[in-house]
């Protein structure tokens, strides 16, 4: 999925998380989200948040156990 905004910036939801830079700041794509982060650091954060909260909800990783 892609956003399109009214000054021509155009970001690329799919894919895998990744931390983005624009004139306006930092944001956090992939997954179909993108989430503006108030800096690089945070940006870390919550891409470790996100993959954790995700491994933890997926129902065959409790089976691998």
């Amino acid at each position: 999925m892609k956003l399109k905004f009214t000054d021509e910036v155009v970001i690329e939801t799919a894919g895998p998380l990744r931390k983005l830079i624009l004139e306006d700041g930092w944001y956090v794509v992939g997954d179909g989200f993108c989430i503006p982060v108030g800096s690089e650091g945070e940006a870390d954060e919550t891409i470790g948040e996100m993959t954790e909260s995700k491994q933890s909800s997926d129902p065959l990783e409790e089976r691998r156990k």
